[in-house]
C-alpha cells in the first residue's frame, strides 16, 4: 500500500490537474467557444443516435437536407458517440473524451522533455501544468485537445525513433500524425520533425526511404479528406457549414502577399 501511494505521489501534479477539471465536467455546456461545443456535441449525438458512419458526418443545422456535410474527420465525435452509447446523452461524455486526450498530450510532452532535455519527472510535469491552453481546453467539447494529443504523440514517437531507430516508433509517429491532421488540419505541421530528419539525411547523402514512406502515409489521408472527400460531400449533399479550408491556389496566393508574413511574424513574436 505504501509503495502504491509513493508511486501516485510522483504524479501529484497531474492528479491535482484532474481534480481541478472535475467541476468543469459537471457543469452545463458553456464558456469557451460555446457555439462550437454545441455543434460538435450535435455531430457526436448524430453519430450515436442517427448514423455511426464517420465518412458521412451530420450536423443538426440542416433544414430539409440529410445533414451530411464536409468537416474535419470526426474522430473525437466518434469517441464521444461511444460514450453516449454507454452512459447516455450527457454533455459530460464529450468533456471526458477531451480530458482523456489532454492527459495523453500531457504524458507525451512530459516524456519528450525527459528524454530529449533530461528534465526530471517533477519538473517535466510542472512545465506542462503551466500551459493555460491545455487547462482551458481539457474539458471542452471540441476536437482540439484530441488533435493536440495525437500531434504530441507523433512528435514524441518521432524523437523516440531518432533515439532508438525502432521501426514501430516510426509507424506510431506516422499513424498519430495522420490522425492528428485529419482531426484538425493545422496540426499537420507536427510532421516538421520528420521532414527535418529527412533533410538531415539528405545532407549526409542518404535518401531515407523509411522517412519518405512515413511522411507519405501521414499526408495521404489528410490530402484525400480535405481536398477530395470534403468538397465531394459539400457538392453532393448541398451543405457547407463547417470551415474545411480554402483551395490550394488561393492559399498560395495569400502566402505571396506581404501582409501575410507581417501577420505571421507578429503571431510568432507573441
Amino acid at each position: 500500500m505504501a509503495e502504491a501511494l509513493a508511486r501516485l505521489g510522483r504524479w501529484w501534479i497531474l492528479l491535482l490537474f484532474l481534480g481541478c477539471q472535475v467541476p468543469f465536467l459537471l457543469q452545463p455546456l458553456g464558456g469557451l467557444h460555446k457555439w462550437r461545443q454545441a455543434d460538435t456535441m450535435a455531430t457526436a449525438r448524430d453519430l450515436a443516435l442517427e448514423s455511426p458512419d464517420p465518412f458521412h458526418p451530420r450536423i443538426d443545422l440542416r433544414g430539409d437536407r440529410s445533414g451530411i456535410t464536409g468537416m474535419e474527420f470526426p474522430l473525437y465525435q466518434l469517441a464521444t458517440a461511444g460514450g453516449i452509447a454507454v452512459a447516455g446523452d450527457r454533455d459530460w461524455t464529450g468533456k471526458a473524451t477531451a480530458l482523456v486526450a489532454a492527459i495523453a498530450a500531457w504524458l507525451a510532452l512530459a516524456a519528450l522533455l525527459r528524454r530529449r532535455l533530461g528534465v526530471d519527472r517533477i519538473s517535466a510535469h510542472a512545465s506542462v501544468a503551466l500551459s493555460p491552453l491545455l487547462f482551458s481546453y481539457a474539458a471542452k467539447i471540441m476536437p482540439e485537445t484530441t488533435a493536440l494529443a495525437l500531434a504530441c504523440v507523433a512528435v514524441e514517437r518521432t524523437d523516440a525513433w531518432l533515439t532508438g531507430r525502432r521501426a514501430r516508433d516510426l509507424v506510431l509517429a506516422s499513424s498519430a500524425l495522420a490522425l492528428a491532421a485529419l482531426v484538425r488540419p493545422y496540426v499537420v505541421f507536427a510532421g516538421a520533425p520528420l521532414l527535418l530528419a529527412w533533410i538531415a539525411g539528405l545532407r549526409q547523402r542518404r535518401i531515407g526511404w523509411e522517412l519518405v514512406a512515413a511522411g507519405t502515409l501521414a499526408a495521404a489521408p489528410f490530402l484525400a479528406w480535405y481536398y477530395l472527400w470534403c468538397p465531394h460531400l459539400v457538392r453532393t449533399y448541398g451543405l457547407s457549414y463547417f470551415f474545411t479550408g480554402n483551395p490550394l491556389r488561393e492559399n498560395l496566393a495569400g502566402m505571396a502577399a506581404p501582409a501575410f508574413w507581417g501577420t505571421l511574424a507578429s503571431s510568432l513574436l507573441q
